[in-house]
Formats: structure tokens, sequence, C-alpha cells
């Protein structure tokens, strides 16, 4: 069964849940229509939610890490999308 597309546009800024506690921030660049995306994501570790205008002024050289991931973390609403 295929799965459908997340309705993630490019831009969208979110944040990732690290597992000793805080936050990771993250950047989509691309979605595919097969639940992989590719982004950007950022440190240092936040130890609060931010909002998306907490990434202005990041570029895809400032990422730590920029690579393929999957959506799963989205579809588990582990993941949040604060904004464009």
């Amino acid at each position: 069964m295929k799965q459908t597309k997340l309705d993630m546009p490019c831009g969208t800024c979110f944040l990732v849940p690290l597992r000793d506690n805080g936050f990771a921030r993250g950047l989509i660049v691309r979605n595919s229509q097969e639940g992989m995306m590719f982004g950007c994501f950022f440190g240092p570790r936040l130890q609060s939610k931010c909002t998306a205008s907490d990434f202005s002024g990041l570029t895809q050289k400032d990422a730590v890490f920029n690579g393929l991931f999957g959506d799963l973390g989205f579809r588990r609403n582990e993941w949040l999308a604060v904004g464009l």
C-alpha cells in the first residue's frame, strides 16, 4: 500500500525531540512522493520549543547534518512542524 504524501512543503521548519532532553531544529528542503525527505538539521541543542522565527539566518552551510530522512517522525506526531 502506497503512503500518501504529507503536506509538508519545502521550507517547513520543525523540531525533533532528542533522547536525553531538548530539541534539534530541522528544515525540509525537498519532499518526495515516497515518504522520503531531504533536509538540514541544526545545532546547538535547544532546551525548549521555539518558533519558525528562531530559524532566521540559518543556511545549509550552518547545518550539522544535511541528508535524506523518512517522514515517520511526522506521521507519529513526534516531530513538530513550527512553520515556514
